[in-house]
């Protein structure tokens, strides 16, 4: 392995270490729920058909959770966006989603709106992975919802997020 992957391999496990260190260090409410915000960045690597090339898009947004237990249970809402440059043009995908997790496995959806500024495609990708509140590891099929025709991305992704708390 070269220096610089062993290093980018070190960084990303201090901040995945991190997060799962000091998630639980929010004011817990009457219910003994644990409630709070969080920024979210990502990575999304996209593969599958129909396009030969993969596809790397960034992702940003804003996440509120409710945890409760020894078991890291967790539900949590986001609003976020993937950005990219795709086949030599910007794409940007708002979307909505949503998943829970128990005890280190997680499973969501999230609704995701592409565009290119010259055309749109509204996709519903369900997912399953890894991880709970402060980071998340999974898989995502995309299923199209409108215009079959607009292919900016394959019909699949890995994704890993983590989660800033921001309260």
């Amino acid at each position: 392995m070269q220096p610089l992957n062993k290093l980018l391999l070190a960084c990303c496990l201090l901040v995945i270490c991190n997060q799962i260190a000091f998630a639980y260090q929010n004011q817990v409410t009457s219910s003994g729920f644990i409630k709070d915000r969080s920024f979210v960045i990502g990575y999304h690597y996209n593969f599958g058909e129909p396009n030969t090339s993969k596809f790397h898009l960034l992702e940003i947004g804003y996440q509120k959770s409710s945890t409760s237990g020894v078991h890291a249970t967790s539900a949590n809402w986001y609003a976020t966006s993937e950005m990219g440059f795709v086949k030599n043009s910007f794409l940007i995908g708002p979307k909505l989603g949503g998943f829970v997790s128990f005890g280190g496995f997680v499973l969501g959806s999230e609704l995701i709106y592409y565009t290119n500024f010259l055309d749109e495609s509204l996709r519903f990708v369900p997912y399953f992975g890894i991880g709970g509140k402060p980071f998340r590891l999974s898989i995502n099929p995309h299923i199209r919802l409108s215009n079959k025709d607009f292919e900016p991305i394959n019909r699949g992704s890995v994704s890993l997020r983590v989660a800033f708390p921001i309260d």
